[in-house]
């Protein structure tokens, strides 16, 4: 089975000429063709001649081992995903057969020059769709990473060449039968109870929250947060929470109305106890538009089942939900 190596590249800034170029390519500052090198000590000389500032010993090296994944280790036939500017969305493609190649540009000390090249495919994958575990492998902050080892379930999909609508069902370590009664008491919590517990698991998965709407008014937004991750820098996020009955369904209509209330800049999250539209998703990621992250009642479970450990939450919560959520039983 193919590997599946995921490729920062700028935060997906140059996603456009990736796909237009049919390649992937590495930056570094580094001008010199170091296609053919094999040698790691030749690499990290060559980046610390690109980046005389950088003196740790310890980040050269790790970023002469990336380079060198990039250069020798990513084969034919391996997958690689890659970001759009619209982070929700990763491109995803094939690693086509020849070496990595060179295209200089003299006049552009940040020119991505050093290549592989790639069959790009062409539907995008919507990040949100794996696991919470998954969504960590995205988090995290190396720029080239082989994925698919760690953990298997979202990148098998990839790695065997299906596409996003062909992708198996999403598992996780919860059971169906608990994942539903542990929806179902999500369900009797009151509406300022569930936006709390969704601020306290927003913080502990490392949103600065800035303010959670009181009774009344709130224009659309419940909650105001500071959000980062692997793709973007810190950036507002405006996060609606909606505690809807079992079975319910958010149209895309309503996803869109939290779209309209983001502010410039910023991103979105909207977390309820119901499922989405089959449409909301493409409204969530539409180019050009702030993007929001969907997550259900089934997400949301699991989210609060990895993180519970570290969340905040008053005595009350902790009464009612710790035999749940405290035990790492499924």
């Amino acid at each position: 089975m193919a590997r599946v190596w995921l490729v920062r590249a700028d935060g997906g800034e140059l996603a456009d000429e990736f796909r237009v170029g049919d390649h992937i390519s590495i930056g570094w500052r580094i001008a010199e063709d170091l296609s053919g090198v094999t040698d790691p000590d030749a690499i990290a000389a060559a980046y610390r001649r690109a980046n005389r500032k950088q003196k740790s010993k310890a980040v050269i090296g790790m970023i002469a081992g990336q380079i060198h994944s990039f250069l020798n280790e990513m084969q034919p036939g391996d997958r690689v995903l890659t970001p759009r500017r619209d982070s929700s969305w990763l491109m995803h493609g094939i690693i086509k057969d020849g070496p990595a190649y060179f295209v200089p540009k003299p006049s552009d000390p940040d020119h991505h020059g050093n290549r592989r090249p790639v069959a790009w495919q062409r539907d995008d994958i919507y990040r949100y769709s794996c696991s919470p575990e998954d969504q960590a492998t995205l988090r995290h902050r190396a720029t080239i990473r082989l994925v698919r080892e760690k953990h298997p379930a979202f990148f098998e999909a990839i790695a065997t060449g299906m596409s996003p609508q062909q992708s198996p069902q999403i598992t996780s370590v919860l059971s169906q039968e608990k994942r539903a009664a542990l929806e179902t008491l999500l369900a009797t919590f009151d509406w300022i109870e569930f936006q709390d517990l969704v601020a306290a698991l927003l913080s502990a998965m490392g949103c600065d929250i800035l303010h959670v709407a009181p009774p009344g008014p709130d224009e659309g937004v419940d909650i105001h947060a500071i959000s980062s991750n692997l793709l973007t820098p810190d950036v507002p996020l405006s996060v609606q929470v909606k505690r809807y009955r079992l079975g319910a369904t958010i149209s895309a209509k309503t996803v869109r109305e939290l779209r309209a209330a983001i502010p410039f800049g910023g991103r979105g999250a909207f977390v309820t106890t119901a499922n989405f539209a089959k449409a909301a998703p493409k409204v969530a990621g539409q180019p050009g538009f702030p993007q929001i992250a969907l997550i259900n009642g089934s997400l949301l479970v699991d989210l609060l089942h990895e993180h519970w450990a570290k969340m905040d939450m008053p005595p009350s919560f902790h009464e009612r939900l710790d035999d749940e959520f405290g035990t790492p039983s499924p």
